[in-house]
Order: C-alpha cells, then structure tokens, then sequence
C-alpha cells in the first residue's frame, strides 16, 4: 500500500520521475533510435515507387481547352499529341482539372487554355495561359511552369507565360486521393507504437517487480499510469516527427494536425498501457497484441473500401480511429474549420477517458 499522501508539486514530480526513468531506458536500449530509424525507412520505402515512376515516364500534364467548350477547336492539344514529348489529359473542366491533380498526387502541371488563344498568339502578342499544381507539390510549381514554357515556346515558336502564383490546388474531404492513405498511415502509426511498443514497458516492470516497489512507494496508481503514459506519448511523437518530416509538404492545417498527433497518441498509449495490465509472460505479450491492434485498424481498412452496408456505415463514424482518420484527413485538406474538426476531436478523447480510468484500476488491484 502507498506510505503516504503526496502533495501537488511532489506528485507532479513523482509522475515526471517515473517517465523521466522510461524515457532514459528507451534511450539506453536505442529504443527511440530503433523507432526513428524503423520510420524513416517505411517512409522512404513509400517513396521509392513514386520515384521510379517519375524517372521512368515522360512528363504529364493535364489540360483544360476552354475554347473547345466554347465552341473552338483544341489546336494546341493536336500539336502537343502529336509532338509526343508529354502525356496529355485532356478534361472537360476546371473542376475535372482539380480532380486530376488531386489524383495522380504527383509533380504534374495543370493547364487552363483560354479562349481565344491562338488569336492572341496570331496578333503577335505574348500567349498566357493559367498553371495549377497541387498543394503538396507548390515547391515545383515554378520549375513545371518553366519546362512548360520553353517547351511551348520551341513547340510553337512564340513566346508563352504560364501564370502559376496562387493557382494552388488544396483537396477537400471529397477528393482527397491518395492523401486517404497517408492518414491512414499516420493513424496506423500512433495505434501499432502505443499498441505494441507500451505494453512492453508495463510487463516488464511486473517482470523486473519494480512495480511493486512503485506500488509501496508514495506514488498511486494514477501516478504510475501518468508517468507511463508519458513515456509512451514519447514515443508515438517520435515516430510521428519522422512520419510528418516525410510528408510535410502535404500539410495544409498544422494545427490540425498537431491536435490529432497529440489525441492519438494520447488514445494509442491508453490502449497500450490497458492491454499491459493483462500480460503475464512475453509469450502473451507477442501473441494477444495483434488482435486488439487489428481490430483498432479494421474500420480504418473498412472505410477505405467506399461502398458498405448501412448499419455499418452508421457505426463507423463513432470509432476512435475512424475519428483520428477524419481529423488527419482535415489536416491535408482546405475544409478544415472548428466545426469539422471538434467533434471528432471530442470523440477521440471520449473514448481515451474510460482507457486511462480503466488502467489506474488495474493497477490499483494489483496492488492487493
């Protein structure tokens, strides 16, 4: 049974102590480098194929002839077709231009032909056309943009300008691409590091009996499950760092998204820290953590696949994860606002309460 009662300040420091002390082993047994470098190498390996491909193919670019719905003839898409240098998506729209970028997520320019083009260009004057990139790729806007414009030049031997400033295009939730699978990810990241890598830490003070002593000394179990829960925050943020540094460009509302890191993390480790309290053996820690991990992640795989059935459908938007997906989807989209975003962010936390009161429990009756 504890000794005795701490105040604030001393329970405070208690709670740093006992997350100071699994944060400092972490960093002796190269747990966090461990978790770094794991990340850094998932992330890169996602990145391979996008670069092959880039390599491999020729450059795209997706086009939007509004003199054609005006009633014209797309004359410069019958050159570019026939000169064969870049893959050409012809759209019947602006919106279907936004739509295409959106979807191919990859460094392709988007191009608005104006009406009356090839009568400016035949009046001697500079040709403009509009240029789009997506918001992940802005960094390449300018460079696109220039390709484009020489190429043109050379194709048709007149001088052309591609305006690209402030021609940025932010998904929103209705289009969001292949954007769906890096909040997918970054969820699946903080469940399987607080699911699996925190367990451990509670086993291994049953395993080592310093829980007994923690569990005699003034700190309660509130105490304990705080500092332990610290430490597994830690290490959901760690990954994280690596996960974001990787996909930074994609971002469009970083407090969003931070909000979520943090929610998450603090949902994962609370997983983490309940499903410790069960274990006994590491045999049991390696074969029962994939279920509940599994289960955390099936509604996220589930909701990616579109079309389910109703009452399915109904459920769904109740699960934590499924909450975490949407406000990591906010986060890489421009329909982000306070109403959008706190109601998932609420039911994360909602979910998160019931976990840390049901650990303390936990921990308070092994203490008998």
């Amino acid at each position: 049974m504890n000794r005795g009662r701490l105040a604030g300040g001393e329970r405070l420091r208690m709670i740093g102590a006992i997350a100071a002390k699994d944060i400092t082993d972490a960093i002796k047994n190269k747990t966090l480098i461990t978790i770094a470098l794991g990340m850094a190498m998932m992330m890169l390996s996602a990145q391979v194929f996008p670069f092959l491909l880039k390599l491999s193919g020729s450059p795209r670019v997706v086009i939007y002839d509004a003199g054609v719905s005006a009633g014209g003839t797309s004359w410069l898409l019958s050159a570019m077709a026939e000169d064969g240098y870049y893959r050409v998506t012809e759209v019947g729209s602006q919106q279907a231009l936004e739509d295409s970028l959106v979807d191919l997520g990859a460094d392709v320019l988007g191009m608005v032909i104006p009406v009356g083009f090839e009568q400016t260009l035949d009046s001697g004057a500079q040709g403009e056309l509009e240029g789009y990139v997506l918001w992940s790729r802005r960094s390449a806007a300018d460079k696109l943009a220039g390709e484009m414009e020489r190429y043109l030049e050379t194709l048709l031997g007149k001088p052309v300008s591609i305006i690209v400033q402030g021609n940025l295009v932010v998904p929103s939730l209705d289009e969001m691409g292949s954007l769906g699978m890096i909040a997918a990810v970054f969820t699946l990241i903080l469940v399987t590091i607080g699911g699996f890598l925190v367990p451990y830490s509670i086993f291994e003070e049953k395993q080592t009996h310093t829980m007994d002593a923690l569990l005699v000394s003034p700190a309660n179990a509130a105490d304990i499950t705080l500092g332990k829960g610290l430490a597994g925050i830690v290490y959901c943020l760690v990954a994280m760092a690596v996960a974001l540094a990787f996909n930074y460009s994609s971002v469009v509302r970083w407090e969003v998204i931070l909000l979520a890191v943090l929610a998450g993390a603090v949902f994962a480790v609370g997983v983490g820290l309940l499903m410790g309290t069960f274990f006994e053996t590491a045999q049991q820690v390696g074969a029962w953590l994939v279920i509940p991990i599994a289960a955390l992640m099936a509604p996220v795989m589930l909701a990616m696949l579109g079309t389910l059935p109703p009452l399915l459908e109904s459920l769904l938007p109740w699960l934590p994860t499924i909450a975490l997906g949407n406000l990591f989807l906010l986060s890489l989209s421009g329909d982000a606002t306070l109403g959008r975003t706190l109601p998932d962010l609420v039911l994360v936390l909602a979910w998160t309460l019931p976990l840390y009161v049901a650990v303390i429990w936990r921990v308070r009756h092994s203490d008998r």
